[in-house]
């Protein structure tokens, strides 16, 4: 039988964050190198090629984005709840609008 390294008190997990944050995945992102440059590909194409898949983590981040927004429902609850799933709604269409610009303004569009 394997043992398991997690500890089973839950409350012995808490001084850890359940999701990262923003900034940490961020770093941890930027950490990790890029693939490297086939030699039969020229520099520019691969930079186009990078620029492909960053457009499309863009997409499908939007997508998401969006996704998340519509599924919020704000008709329903408290008025103090109402407000908040409206607030939050507007900050994800916001972040949806902001993405929405980066694929406009890509060089590829």
């Amino acid at each position: 039988m394997k043992a398991n390294s997690e500890p089973r008190d839950p409350a012995s997990r808490l001084d850890r964050p359940a999701v990262m944050d923003a900034s940490v995945m961020a770093m941890t992102t930027l950490q990790r190198p890029l693939p490297p440059k086939p030699e039969a590909m020229e520099w520019r194409d691969y930079l186009i090629m990078l620029l492909h898949i960053g457009a499309e983590l863009e997409h499908a981040l939007m997508v998401e984005y969006l996704y998340a927004a519509y599924s919020l429902n704000d008709r329903s609850g408290t008025p103090q709840q109402r407000r908040q799933m409206s607030e939050l709604r507007n900050l994800l269409l916001t972040v949806a609008r902001e993405v929405m610009g980066h694929l406009l303004t890509s060089p590829e569009a």
